[in-house]
């Protein structure tokens, strides 16, 4: 996955707000030229329907899959370890790599959030210092 491709998927797997609905025409620019070509038909299949499906109806729709489904949650580590100590202790190593990296995260999500760790994977590509 290249950068470009990263950066994206992480801004389209948040919570839709008002800023993702106002950014539409840049967000597709930037899709235009993401690689490869699948992940661009994809990326722009999906920015169709983001601009045919009503705000509140996308909204819905974020949370009955990212919220109510154990099997689509956006916090990789609770694959592994469901809700338990070792998912703690897996998060301090996110954490420490990040800070190894030089990367400064967001205080506001768990670093495992996928969005996180996509945006981790566009500033610093294959373990590069930020």
């Amino acid at each position: 996955m290249n950068t470009q491709t990263a950066k994206l998927a992480s801004v389209l797997l948040q919570y839709p707000t008002a800023s993702l609905f106002d950014g539409l025409d840049d967000l597709d620019a930037y899709a235009a030229n993401t690689a490869p070509k699948s992940a661009r038909e994809s990326f722009g299949r999906f920015l169709g329907w983001l601009r045919a499906t009503p705000p509140e109806q996308v909204a819905q729709h974020y949370v009955d899959t990212f919220d109510l489904r154990r099997r689509c949650a956006l916090y990789l580590t609770y694959y592994r370890y469901g809700d338990t100590r070792k998912r703690g202790m897996a998060m301090v190593v996110i954490k420490t790599a990040y800070r190894d990296a030089g990367f400064v995260p967001s205080e506001d999500e768990l670093p495992d959030y996928l969005p996180m760790v996509l945006d981790f994977a566009a500033l610093c590509p294959r373990g590069q210092r930020c």
